[in-house]
């Protein structure tokens, strides 16, 4: 009988720690969306930067680091889309958005610079955009664009 006992105190114990852990609380932390949101749009090759709502946007721009070469780093220069109201990245074969050649995976890393968006010395402040992505198989072979911003 004691041993039934003991069982049955084991299993609830068991039961309220599973529940505990079913509560919601845990789970990947998602992306902080204040900077705006990039997605990635396959079938047109292009990364979509869609800013927050009532932030005027000096340059939006993208840091690509290769996964097998950490040194080889490309930069890209968002162009904005009047009529969509969007800023967008061509990561087609033939763009010129790049400022060098991209070819393999990469990580990306989006950053924007809002308009008036200055630190105490009067330097622009150069914002992340969600979280670092990975691009597979990019094959920019254009790739002669300029160098992303902060200019000199």
């Amino acid at each position: 009988m004691r041993i039934v006992h003991a069982l049955s105190i084991l299993l609830a114990v068991a039961a309220i720690a599973l529940l505990a852990g079913c509560g919601g609380g845990g789970g990947p932390t998602p992306p902080d969306n204040s900077n705006g949101v990039v997605t990635i749009e396959t079938t047109q090759q292009q990364v979509v930067y869609t800013p927050p709502a009532g932030r005027e946007i000096y340059s939006v721009f993208a840091y690509f680091t290769n996964v097998e070469n950490s040194s080889q780093m490309v930069g890209a220069i968002f162009q904005y889309d009047p009529v969509l109201q969007k800023w967008i990245l061509d990561y087609s074969d033939g763009s010129d958005d790049f400022s060098g050649a991209a070819i393999g995976n990469y990580y990306m890393e989006v950053k924007v610079i809002f308009m008036g968006d200055v630190d105490a010395e009067g330097n622009p402040i150069t914002r992340k955009v969600g979280n670092t992505l990975l691009m597979e198989n990019l094959a920019v072979i254009g790739g002669n664009g300029p160098p992303p911003p902060p200019w000199p």
